[in-house]
């Protein structure tokens, strides 16, 4: 992403009032999608880390989950069958959006795949990333009748 892909658009669903949770292993990519994310209205809490993002989400308890394919010492795929395997009350039924560089799915990574909503290329296109994330929180702009 360039430095002007970050400025929001008029064309971005807003994200007002929705919590992310974002764990990715890269701090320049953390800090540039946590910048996306913010200006498009929603509050954003960065990990660097599996076990940093499952403490958080317990406490702050977030909306959706955007999450690097792969981090450092475990697969954030695994990540998301952790926590949808926690009770609705301790964050289990939050929804998860996975940023991958990877080209090709093989039937192990299908497996993984299965409880992740959405799986989007890196780089990732900020006004993509903003409806995406707009559509698994129910928050997409929806036209205005006429």
């Amino acid at each position: 992403m360039s430095p002007a892909a970050v400025q929001p658009n008029q064309g971005s669903a807003p994200l007002d009032g929705v919590r992310v949770l974002l764990l990715d292993r890269d701090q320049d990519a953390r800090e540039l999608l946590s910048v996306v994310l913010e200006q498009r209205g929603a509050s954003v809490c960065v990990a660097g880390t599996v076990d940093a993002a499952l403490e958080m989400l317990e406490s702050w308890r977030p909306d959706v989950l955007v999450s690097d394919a792969l981090s450092p010492n475990r697969d954030s795929y695994a990540l998301v069958g952790k926590i949808h395997a926690l009770e609705a009350d301790r964050g289990g039924r939050i929804p998860a959006l996975a940023l991958t560089s990877m080209t090709r799915t093989d039937e192990a990574m299908r497996r993984l795949l299965s409880d992740v909503k959405r799986d989007l290329p890196k780089p990732v296109e900020p006004s993509l990333l903003t409806a995406e994330i707009a559509r698994l929180t129910g928050r997409e702009r929806r036209r205005a009748p006429r």
